[in-house]
């Protein structure tokens, strides 16, 4: 009866141990994921043939303050320079209709991605978001007027090339 308790004791503080050190480096990481619900007030079920979802400002914003998303935009490199949603990757469209899916990588095929352009009429989002998700990227959403929508309403923006 001993045996069994000290394996079971030493299997609870393996998993315990594991739990602490996932959540330590998940909390260190400058790219970690929330652990709170707020990420998914909305309904964020994965696109379904090759159509995608359209997701308005205020569950931008709620993605975006809860780093629940990554934030692609979808404008000329030169347009993303002068000014892009902080921390968004840029990603012309013309490079993803080629099939080029720049600095997305494998890992990030499950990821919630939020693709933006520019102007309520501009198909460069929404044209993105079908290849994306035509390569295998399942949580992908669109802000339509995207880069509009968030300067108008004040929202973290920033200036340059992108972080990586």
């Amino acid at each position: 009866m001993r045996i069994k308790w000290s394996v079971g004791k030493q299997g609870l503080i393996l998993l315990l141990l594991a739990g602490v050190l996932g959540f330590g480096a998940n909390a260190l990481r400058p790219d970690g994921l929330s652990l709170t619900e707020e990420c998914f007030k909305n309904d964020l079920s994965p696109v379904g043939a090759n159509q995608p979802v359209v997701i308005a400002l205020d569950q931008a914003r709620e993605l975006f303050e809860g780093r629940c998303a990554r934030f692609i935009d979808t404008r000329s490199a030169e347009e993303y320079l002068w000014g892009h949603i902080q921390g968004a990757a840029n990603l012309p469209w013309e490079e993803a209709a080629q099939g080029r899916i720049g600095n997305l990588s494998q890992q990030q095929r499950d990821a919630l991605l939020v693709i933006y352009a520019d102007g309520e009429s501009c198909g460069r989002g929404a044209a993105t978001a079908v290849e994306l998700h035509r390569q295998g990227f399942t949580q992908v959403r669109v802000l339509i007027n995207g880069w509009s929508l968030w300067t108008a309403n004040d929202l973290p923006t920033e200036i340059g090339p992108p972080p990586f």
